[in-house]
């Protein structure tokens, strides 16, 4: 509780002058209430005996003027409060989106979606409740009591003395409560946040949950999950209340006490009736101080854990938000390099280990390699996301990290693999490539990246909605606003992280097209796993188990026959279609398959021949586990995760497959359910072989089963591609 009203009043300093009113407001109110018992004493013992009807209509005038003026102030109080209160959790708001946009991102990986939304929604609430009255209350209704206590000792002190020991009971039980309300509120608090996190990851994946027929299993998560929030909360709620409901019931008990023995004081001639009835109302205006006290505890207490929670996550910021320096960053025009550079996340091993390599301005650089190689971190330490922990990045020979992150990422524009769009408008969303472009600006970058003809015809053209994360646009056009966003900028450095990758064949193409032209001038930066489309780069880096193997040209990283050359082997062989939806295999190319590798070409003419083409769009069933294993499958482009294998020994970790990767071979010979389930992590175009046409291929040509059995027993107990 002490935290809470000392943060509380530190947020609402800047606000003083508002703050200032509201307890004057209090003060003229409690003077009110102070006045009223002893225009009761005066009317009873005074006015009403000597039958004063003046002196009772002068009572009467003053009380009726100061409630008056006290209905006044206790208005004002009440927008003042509103005023001061909103305005500090604003702030407050404000302060903490602020330190969620400074804290580095592996910080920020940390907390779960579902929990910060719920320090933004649920604590800010409770909070702006407490700013805008609970506060308020309870500093009332404490000034209140004190007042009250030293009034009633004026009236008479022996009763006094009997309502400080019913007070100092009826809190003592309370006291020991409240601690122990506050932790189980701060308990709850945390339990509703993990729930929150839970069904926001859930709503988030929910393709994933109906593929694997997870919807018991999750289900079954949400109630337990719910049990416990049941528990955690039903247990806050009824100390919170006990809490108050202890006090009040203390109270009143108290009250009868007093009526009891003031009656004694009244008929032995100890003290007059007009004082007892004005003792009385005092009392009365106590208890019903402390009955709002009472009342604003189950509130405050969960605003102090909610307050808890709010500091938590600041303090983090705090110790975690690292200083930026204040130089700005020169454009590129010498070169970028990375000089023994060295990262790992958290304990494990490192992604990235001892990188060199050096862009010139104005070059054209394709980083390829193997999923998990590094590339993708390689991208995050180039743009600050993280810094490395050993070597360094130098941008014209100078370390990046003497100068702020704004001024290097004002001078860098990213096209992710998949775009993302904000629910505004089309204008508004490329506009926050560069926040001053005007709006001939907007329009060239809209032109440059193809999309300006395509708006002009929308009924709204730029005012068109995008939709929630661009929903209402199709992965073509989400793509061209990203590149239009990223062109707007002007960048020195252009960075494509395997932009086209998440667009079906035909659509990548054109994108593709239009990303070669957008890059004019300009030094590129091009993450890619499809190998033909770095063949035009002025360099390719080739990256392997977080090192730079290889580095060269097109032509002379064949020559070395080495890691990229085995990549281009892999990826060539197909001929695919102006559309992208159908592709050949070439008899040779399936050589580089162990079950086919001791065939001679005329057989591998004939099952490249049979080999069928099928088209599966991003995030889409291949199978699923525990399926009849009918088809073999070739990747010609895309991704193929295969998880949930049977027997691996790193359950739970997925395979990704890429192009020219194969899967389910043996499921050719096998007539047994799939140990494994693939899906597709982007469009995907598969070449596949049936069960059925491969037998026919067996009876038809001579020893094919024989050569084919033989490596096929090399080749079982493999869980990566015996799927």
């Amino acid at each position: 509780m002490k935290l809470l009203l000392t943060s509380m009043m530190a947020y609402l300093r800047p606000y003083w002058v508002s703050v200032a009113v509201v307890f004057l407001a209090i003060a003229v109110q409690m003077s009110f209430r102070m006045a009223m018992p002893f225009g009761h004493q005066l009317a009873i013992d005074r006015a009403i005996p000597d039958q004063d009807w003046r002196g009772l209509l002068r009572i009467i005038a003053v009380l009726a003027a100061w409630w008056l003026v006290q209905a006044g102030f206790s208005a004002a109080q009440d927008a003042r409060a509103a005023k001061a209160g909103i305005a500090a959790i604003n702030d407050l708001r404000a302060r903490m989106f602020r330190g969620l946009m400074r804290l580095p991102i592996d910080s920020a990986a940390r907390h779960r979606a579902g929990d910060l939304l719920s320090r933004f929604t649920v604590d800010l609430a409770a909070l702006e409740h407490t700013a805008v009255h609970a506060i308020y209350v309870f500093f009332f209704s404490c000034f209140n009591v004190l007042a009250s206590l030293a009034l009633l000792c004026w009236f008479e002190w022996r009763l006094t003395l009997t309502v400080l020991a019913g007070l100092a009971l009826s809190a003592l039980i309370p006291k020991r409560l409240a601690a122990k309300a506050e932790r189980k509120s701060y308990q709850r608090k945390n339990e509703e946040g993990g729930l929150s996190a839970f069904v926001q990851e859930t709503l988030g994946a929910l393709d994933i949950v109906h593929a694997f027929n997870l919807e018991r299993a999750k289900t079954r998560e949400l109630d337990h999950k719910l049990e416990t929030f049941r528990t955690k909360a039903a247990s806050a709620y009824f100390l919170s209340a006990l809490v108050g409901r202890l006090g009040g019931q203390s109270a009143s008990l108290l009250q009868v006490a007093i009526l009891a023995l003031g009656s004694y004081f009244v008929i032995v001639g100890a003290m007059t009736l007009g004082a007892l009835v004005g003792f009385l109302a005092l009392l009365q205006n106590m208890v019903g101080a402390t009955s709002h006290l009472a009342g604003a505890l189950p509130g405050l207490i969960q605003a102090a854990g909610a307050m808890r929670r709010v500091e938590e996550f600041l303090g983090e910021i705090e110790a975690n938000a690292p200083e930026d320096p204040a130089k700005t960053l020169p454009r590129l025009r010498e070169s970028l390099s990375f000089r023994e550079v060295s990262f790992a996340y958290g304990d494990g091993d490192p992604a990235v280990e001892r990188l060199n390599f050096e862009i010139g301005s104005g070059q054209k650089v394709a980083i390829v390699g193997p999923s998990g190689s590094g590339k993708s971190t390689l991208l995050k330490l180039l743009l600050r996301f993280y810094d490395p922990q050993q070597g360094v990045v130098l941008w014209n020979g100078a370390d990046v990290r003497h100068f702020s992150r704004d001024s290097l990422r004002e001078q860098i524009s990213i096209v992710p693999q998949e775009s993302t769009l904000f629910d505004r408008s089309l204008r508004e969303n490329i506009h926050m490539g560069r926040l001053d472009a005007s709006e001939d600006d907007i329009a060239a970058a809209a032109k440059s990246a193809e999309l300006h003809d395509f708006i002009r015809q929308l009924p709204q053209g730029y005012d068109t909605p995008a939709g929630e994360r661009g929903g209402r646009l199709s992965g073509g056009q989400r793509q061209r606003v990203a590149i239009a966003r990223a062109l707007l900028r002007d960048p020195a450095l252009l960075v494509l992280d395997e932009a086209t990758s998440a667009l079906d064949p035909l659509t990548a193409k054109a994108v593709q097209n239009t990303l070669i032209k957008a890059a004019e001038n300009r030094t590129l930066v091009s993450v890619t796993h499809r190998l033909n489309t770095a063949t035009a780069m002025d360099r390719i880096l080739v990256m392997q188990r977080g090192r730079v193997v290889q580095q060269g040209t097109h032509q002379s990283l064949l020559a070395q026959k080495g890691l990229y050359a085995e990549l281009w082997r892999k990826q060539t062989g197909f001929t695919v279609s102006d559309d992208g939806f159908r592709a050949e295999c070439a008899p040779h190319r399936l050589k580089l398959i162990p079950l086919f590798k001791d065939l001679d070409l005329p057989r591998l003419k004939r099952i490249s021949e049979s080999l069928v083409s099928e088209y599966f769009p991003r995030d889409r069933l291949v199978f699923e586990k525990g399926d009849y294993g009918d088809k073999f499958y070739i990747i010609v482009n895309g991704q193929v995760e295969i998880a949930d294998i049977e027997g691996d020994p790193n359950p739970g970790e997925a395979k990704v497959l890429e192009s020219g990767d194969f899967f389910g071979e043996l499921a050719l010979l096998d007539q047994a359910a799939r140990n494994a389930s693939a899906r597709t992590l982007m469009p995907t175009l598969l070449l596949s072989l049936t069960q059925q046409e491969f037998q026919k291929l067996l009876k038809a040509i001579a020893g094919l089963r024989s050569a084919i059995e033989q490596v096929a027993r090399e080749r079982r107990g493999r869980p990566a591609t015996s799927v």
